[in-house]
């Protein structure tokens, strides 16, 4: 298993657990296009974050990215529309490009656990990092494989401190 050391990330905020209705609703944002759902499960996780009085703030925010491909045939990129209503109701600057997917990866959901480990090894690559503590922002936490490969790329590049914002955290 890929996780069977520590994390590379230090903490995380959840708004939901991965379940109906949320579920439904993150697919439906995803998949085809129902960006309205998208602003409600991002004021969610912003309020989530809020209620969170145990952690600081970050400097900035790093929605995890797609490849090119991927955004070009969906069209957009999920994490950084979540991340950009994040970033405006806690009022923290948006790093949408100082991460960038270098490796084209098959779809993690459609992967076991094992798999999904090896397929995003290598997948991201700092374009710039000039802060140190940064809250990572994506849509679905199943495995953390994909947030975990995105801290530790980020770890390896200066960050000392490194939060996972997720709209939903399935139960492992």
């Amino acid at each position: 298993m890929c996780l069977s050391a520590p994390p590379d990330f230090d903490g995380t905020v959840a708004a939901f657990r991965y379940a109906e209705p949320v579920s439904w609703m993150i697919q439906r944002f995803k998949f085809n296009q129902k960006l309205s759902y998208g602003r409600v499960l991002a004021e969610a996780l912003a309020a989530a974050v809020r209620r969170r009085r145990d952690a600081d703030l970050p400097q900035a925010i790093i929605p995890v990215p797609l490849h090119g491909r991927r955004q070009r045939a969906r069209g957009f990129n999920q994490s950084l529309e979540i991340a950009r209503i994040v970033a405006t109701e806690l009022d923290l600057p948006l790093a949408g490009d100082a991460v960038a997917r270098v490796k084209a990866t098959e779809e993690q959901s459609l992967l076991d656990a094992d798999a999904r480990c090896q397929n995003i090894r290598g997948a991201f690559a700092v374009r710039r990092l000039p802060w140190r503590r940064v809250a990572i922002v994506d849509d679905v936490m199943t495995t953390g494989n994909t947030v975990g490969e995105l801290a530790k790329t980020l770890k390896h590049a200066g960050c000392e401190h490194v939060q996972v914002w997720v709209v939903a955290r399935a139960n492992r």
